[in-house]
């Protein structure tokens, strides 16, 4: 990455090592979780998929009544990251940590071949079958974004039918049975794990599929950040089916525990103090975003329930029957970490909604991110250039900078007259050196 650096006789141009966008804390690495990352990185994607091994091991073994539904242990987990950087490492860590005999397939076409991926074995003609719980662990996710292309797939909506549900699953395509027949999944229990590069996701993902709630359904985290090394000077691993055993059989026990909630109220699930923080965190955060029709609102309107399920699943998977402190401020760290990258990825987006829609401060909150997204590369005219390509009206961006200039939240750099950050700022003026983006 370039550099200015000033070494008392102007500012010259150097190459400075690249840091971690997203770093994944030791808050993340208590409990089953320190094992694999002892031996496989601190990473997002080393992280997600142990949580998405836990979930799918606990599935409907854990039972809370949430808001107006239940929620139980099954995940939805998307990994985004470029390509290269070695993906597949986490599909085959969820793959290892379950049992053998876990259902878990690569993909699906359609919503209906869902019935006999999920369904237990039966009889030819047996309507109402039992599920096993099933996981899709999908190197490539945008496959199924793909697949809801084609004229009258159901395949997205049926994976957003069946995500926590509760109610028996019906397939109906033919009074007989030799077409696709009047069939019933009874108990369904379905995680989905994936990962993808930006640029796909991007390309994939429609509108609709940001609003209707398909997007959302899923924790949305990034793959390694940390900068590449052609000759790592620590050594990983290697095959996690080899080196993840004893994680395995921790997470099969686990899984033969009794069951935790049993359709109980979900507040009941955390300590006076696990309680209280997360309250404190989550209100301020969560109760004007669901009011929101902010761009972006909707892709992010299901983290609150994923704040609840990790905390119970980082629970669970010590053996507790209680969220503790430590549960709620690793959920919290994932949440907030996702709700931003998220952010990242689409915010070069269109905008798309009306300007009476946007109020002064959701703009100054879109040109604020824009500037620590590419910082000392705005000038006025970046900025305004910018957003009037993406739908914005001129006059409230312009709105926006005074306001944000005159609360010291953006400056102009020093020597390049492009705005930075308020802290990249005093990083500026402390040491002597700024980050660019050229």
């Amino acid at each position: 990455m370039t550099v200015l650096v000033n070494r008392g006789m102007g500012w010259t141009v150097q190459w400075e090592e690249a840091k971690d966008l997203f770093p994944c804390p030791p808050i993340m690495w208590q409990g089953i979780w320190r094992e694999a990352g002892e031996k496989y990185g601190q990473s997002w994607d080393i992280w997600t998929a142990v949580l998405a091994a836990i979930g799918a091991s606990v599935q409907r073994r854990l039972c809370w009544d949430y808001v107006r539904a239940p929620i139980y242990g099954m995940t939805y987990a998307l990994i985004v990251s470029p390509t290269g950087t070695g993906k597949e490492l986490c599909t085959n860590m969820v793959d290892a940590l379950l049992p053998p005999d876990y259902n878990i397939r690569d993909a699906v076409q359609s919503g209906p071949a869902l019935f006999p991926i999920m369904a237990n074995a039966g009889g030819k003609n047996n309507k109402n079958r039992e599920a096993r719980p099933t996981i899709l662990i999908m190197s490539e996710w945008t496959k199924l974004a793909k697949n809801a292309q084609i004229q009258h797939s159901s395949i997205v909506d049926d994976l957003n039918t069946l995500f926590h549900r509760q109610r028996n699953w019906n397939v109906s395509r033919s009074e007989r049975d030799f077409a696709g027949g009047d069939k019933w999944l009874t108990n369904p229990a379905l995680s989905v794990f994936g990962t993808t590069t930006p640029e796909k996701l991007r390309n994939t993902v429609t509108e609709e599929m940001m609003n209707d709630g398909f997007l959302n359904r899923y924790l949305i985290l990034p793959g390694p950040t940390a900068p590449f090394e052609f000759w790592p000077k620590r050594k990983m691993a290697g095959d996690p089916k080899r080196n993840l055993t004893a994680l395995q059989v921790k997470l099969v026990e686990l899984a033969k525990g009794e069951e935790w909630g049993k359709g109980a109220n979900y507040q009941e699930a955390f300590t006076p103090a696990a309680s209280a923080r997360i309250q404190e965190w989550g209100a301020p955060y969560f109760e004007p975003l669901m009011r929101s029709n902010a761009m972006g609102s909707n892709r992010k309107k299901r983290l609150h329930m994923y704040a609840h399920l990790i905390s119970m699943l980082s629970a669970w998977s010590d053996g507790r029957r209680m969220v503790e402190l430590g549960d709620v401020e690793m959920a919290i760290y994932a949440v907030n970490t996702s709700s931003i990258f998220t952010d990242w990825l689409f915010d070069d987006a269109p905008i798309q909604l009306s300007q009476r829609e946007l109020g002064d401060a959701q703009v100054e909150d879109l040109v604020y991110r824009a500037i620590i997204k590419r910082p000392n590369y705005y000038t006025d005219r970046r900025l305004y250039d910018n957003f009037k390509t993406r739908g914005l009206n001129v006059a409230k961006v312009k709105r926006a900078t005074m306001s944000l200039k005159e609360i010291r939240k953006i400056h102009t750099h020093p020597e390049t007259w492009c705005y930075i950050s308020g802290d990249a700022l005093a990083e500026v003026l402390e040491r002597g050196s700024f980050l660019v983006e050229q």
